[in-house]
Parts: structure tokens; C-alpha cells; sequence
């Protein structure tokens, strides 16, 4: 397998902590391009899509990080064992992408009462739901993992955005909601080469 792979994106967790979580779970080497915000308008034409994060494979360069971080999926072996283990795993990688674009939405929104009643619907509503269907999944799939008896990219995905909520003021009472959940995050955290990279990772707000 070539390791010539470079990974830019700002230095951040954001939309392309998936693709360096599957990097770390199978300790394969990468180039880590932490793009300054002010370098990218100069950048951004350059990309093959006019947006972060891309990454250069065998010199050539691809977008969208959920089309990435599916290919490195199969590619390192965590993309379930069917097709069907794989529809389970992209119905839950969506459902993450859904609630991420939700709490992204309220980050950026400039307007502070529409900013607070985005907000409210994220605690309130958007969340719960959220963290209560993944707690299904894992109750029903009863292997402590989402799909299967291993842990998958959905497992990756899952841990990535569980780890940025929990960094919240609020988490705890986000994570009242599933428990097993919460209790998931901290499985994942302890797999060996994730623990090493969450470890070393520079510790931004995003």
C-alpha cells in the first residue's frame, strides 16, 4: 500500500478528524496539512472541489472527506465484512453528518436570537434524538461496537463527534440522555493507536 498520502485541512479536528482517526487506528503514515485561515482564499482554487478537506493520493488530489474517509475505511479494513454490515455503517455515518451540519449551523449563525433558538433545538430536540438512536444501535447490536464485533469507521465517526461534544459546558447532561454511548466514546478512546493519537493531536476548539 502506498503511503503517499498528504491530508490538508485547518488546524482543526472538524471534517477531517475521521480521516485521521483511520490513519491512527492502523498506525499508517501521513502528511498532516494544517492550513491557516488566512492562506486559504489564496488555496482554495487550487482544490479539487473549492473546499477543505482534500488529500493528495499518489500525486493526485481528491475532496469530500466522507468519500475519503469511506475509501481509507476499506482500504484499512473497517468497513464491515458485507454489504449489508456496509449499508448499516453509511446509514449511521449520515446520521452523524446530519447532526454535525445541525450543530455547525448554530455555530456560525450570526444573528443572536436566531442563534439561540437554533440552539435550544439542538439541545432540545436535534440531540436527543440524535444520541438516542445511536444508543439504540448499540443496545440492539449488544457487541459494545455499532455494527459487528469490531470497531468500524461508524465506531470512528461516532467517537470523533461524542468527543467533541464532550468538551461542551453542557455534555453531561447531553450524555444523561444515552449513557452507552458515553460509554462507547471512552471504549474507542481506549484502543491503543487512538489513545496515542488523541494524545499527541494538537488540542484546538474545533
Amino acid at each position: 500500500m502506498s503511503k503517499n498520502y498528504t491530508l490538508h485541512y485547518f488546524d482543526g479536528r472538524g471534517r477531517a478528524e475521521l480521516i485521521r482517526l483511520l490513519f491512527a487506528m492502523k498506525d499508517v503514515k501521513f502528511q498532516d496539512d494544517r492550513i491557516k485561515f488566512d492562506e486559504w482564499p489564496k488555496l482554495k482554487p487550487k482544490t479539487p472541489t473549492g473546499q477543505l478537506p482534500y488529500m493528495m493520493i499518489k500525486d493526485k488530489p481528491y475532496g469530500q472527506s466522507i468519500a475519503l474517509a469511506r475509501y481509507f475505511a476499506k482500504e484499512f479494513g473497517l468497513y464491515g465484512k458485507d454489504n449489508l454490515s456496509q449499508l448499516a455503517i453509511d446509514e449511521i455515518i449520515d446520521n452523524i453528518v446530519d447532526f454535525r451540519n445541525a450543530a455547525v449551523k448554530v455555530r456560525f449563525e450570526a444573528d443572536a436570537a436566531e442563534k439561540a433558538k437554533l440552539q435550544k433545538k439542538l439541545e432540545d430536540e436535534t440531540g436527543p434524538a440524535f444520541l438516542t438512536k445511536m444508543s439504540t444501535i448499540l443496545t440492539e447490536n449488544k457487541t459494545g461496537f455499532l455494527v459487528g464485533s469490531a470497531c468500524t469507521v461508524a465506531d470512528l465517526a461516532l467517537f470523533d463527534i461524542m468527543s467533541g461534544m464532550a468538551k461542551q459546558p453542557n455534555s453531561s447532561k447531553a450524555f444523561a440522555v444515552a449513557p452507552n454511548v458515553k460509554t462507547h466514546m471512552e471504549k474507542i478512546q481506549a484502543i491503543p493507536n487512538i489513545k496515542a493519537w488523541v494524545a499527541k493531536r494538537p488540542d484546538t476548539e474545533f
